[in-house]
């Protein structure tokens, strides 16, 4: 994608910029993108602190983000009451407020 810099907007950020037009994406991913050569500005690779003077051209490639690395634990549950229709299983959840919290969960 190319944007292209009011002059009235000159001296922001490139990595606040470019945040404020792409808010789908975090200000350190577009931080990332400019230090991987991802944002160009005027064709040459920049830094994110460079402060733009107004009518650049910025190209911007965006990257794929990372794979989520989610895995399932094992977590002790106690199923005090189940049938067809509803199982009710209580498990500890460990929190700064007390020793231990008991959490209910409903299945339907």
């Amino acid at each position: 994608m190319v944007l292209t810099v009011p002059d009235g907007e000159a001296g922001e950020r490139l990595d606040r910029w470019l945040q404020q037009r792409l808010a789908e994406y975090s200000r350190a991913r577009i931080q990332e993108w400019i230090r991987g050569g991802r944002v160009r500005v005027n064709g040459a690779a920049s830094r994110p602190a460079y402060r733009l003077r107004g009518g650049e051209r910025i190209e911007v490639e965006p990257a794929p983000p990372p794979p989520l690395r989610a895995a399932p634990e094992p977590i002790p549950i106690r199923v005090l009451y189940e049938d067809d229709d509803i199982a009710l299983d209580v498990f500890a959840v460990p929190s700064p407020q007390a020793a231990m919290d008991l959490t209910v969960v409903i299945q339907t």
